[in-house]
């Protein structure tokens, strides 16, 4: 049975303060954080965030798969990463991943070269300031 124990927090700078507790065995858990910055306006990022953090336990089963239900289970699992990239807003440039198939083994293999989007450019207006020099021709030494 898969267990799942969530955990909010609070993070000022670089102090975190969490509400909960999700102790499990960590060799057979995964961690899963979601964090959101908090904004003035539309750019201006406070200097704290808030998040929640899931712990979900799994079971390790060995099982046998032919080489087509390799591939297809390694496919399935990169298609939803690449969906789960785009929803964030990444776009993927180039994709040379690459499946290989070995006699008790499969993995999935490669590079991927992302673009972030970011925000959108604004025009700046450019201020001229001017500067009043002292004169030094009329100073005295003692």
């Amino acid at each position: 049975m898969i267990k799942r124990k969530h955990r909010f927090y609070v993070k000022v700078k670089d102090t975190r303060v969490s509400f909960g507790s999700v102790k499990m065995k960590p060799n057979r858990c995964e961690f899963i954080s979601k964090e959101y910055g908090v904004k003035a306006g539309k750019n201006f990022y406070l200097p704290f965030s808030y998040g929640m953090e899931t712990v979900r336990s799994y079971h390790l089963r060995e099982k046998i798969y032919t080489k087509e239900e390799m591939r297809a289970v390694l496919s399935k699992d990169f298609e939803r990463f690449c969906k789960d990239l785009q929803k964030k807003g990444i776009q993927i440039r180039e994709n040379s991943v690459k499946i290989h198939l070995y006699e008790k083994s499969a993995k999935a293999m490669g590079t991927l070269f992302l673009n972030e989007r970011i925000t959108q450019e604004a025009d700046t207006e450019i201020i001229t300031i001017e500067r009043k020099e002292t004169d030094e021709s009329v100073g005295t030494d003692d």
